[in-house]
């Protein structure tokens, strides 16, 4: 009969330093401490419900092309808490590995493409630095140019500073309601906006989950197969 001697606690504790007493999560629950439940909350200002609802047939369609479509299944799904929670309490930031009972591991590549369903292969996933940063009417032009909208007041116009919009300015404007299906062209922005909002709210989250880059929406500037670009490692290089 084979036994296992596994031990919740860490081996070496001078490689865990984050682990330090009333540092770590983990700490408190291998030393059975009563600790504080974390809320897991959704920081996509209602986007999931507007998502949950259906798109129109053309949008969606390019969603599919980009291969974002198994990311927007991922972004109206529920959250599973447990889950989650379980797998907050064994990372650890000093080796960007998740540490069980059975051993260390870690997210690659391959968890990636096939949680969210992204394309590895493709041009690599870029931004944009430019001497016009602190320029609103450049970014108001990038928006107008690939998401059809921008800011239309002093106070929205103050949402765009540094390349970064505000997020629940963003998903304040994917509205389906009263949508022509046969305006191509608004079928295009309107896909830009719904990937440049999942890629904010998914991929490339803001410490505080506000803003979202703009000068990400250069990369899709194309929505077709052959456009794809490789947002799988652009995605686990910003994780890890």
């Amino acid at each position: 009969m084979v036994s296992l001697n596994v031990s919740r606690v860490p081996r070496n504790s001078e490689l865990l330093w984050l682990q330090a007493p009333d540092m770590h999560r983990s700490y408190n629950i291998f030393h059975e401490r009563k600790v504080t439940m974390p809320r897991c909350r959704k920081s996509d200002e209602g986007l999931s419900g507007v998502l949950k609802d259906g798109q129109p047939a053309k949008v969606l369609q390019h969603i599919k092309n980009a291969g974002f479509f198994q990311l927007m299944k991922a972004v109206i799904h529920k959250l599973d808490h447990p889950l989650i929670i379980a797998l907050l309490e064994r990372w650890h930031l000093e080796t960007n590995t998740f540490h069980f009972p059975i051993g260390e591991a870690t997210v690659t590549l391959q968890d990636v493409q096939v949680i969210w369903g992204l394309p590895i292969e493709g041009p690599t996933v870029t931004g944009e630095l430019v001497s016009e940063t602190r320029n609103v009417d450049y970014w108001n032009n990038l928006c107008m140019e690939y998401l059809g909208t921008f800011p239309t007041d002093e106070v929205d116009r103050d949402n765009l500073q540094n390349d970064q919009i505000k997020f629940h300015a963003l998903a304040g404007r994917i509205d389906f309601t009263d949508f022509d299906d046969d305006d191509d062209e608004m079928c295009l922005f309107m896909a830009r906006r719904v990937i440049l909002a999942m890629i904010g709210s998914e991929l490339f989250l803001d410490p505080n989950a506000y803003d979202v880059s703009i000068s990400l929406v250069k990369n899709l500037g194309d929505l077709s197969k052959e456009g794809r670009k490789s947002w799988v490692s652009a995605a686990l290089a910003c994780f890890v």
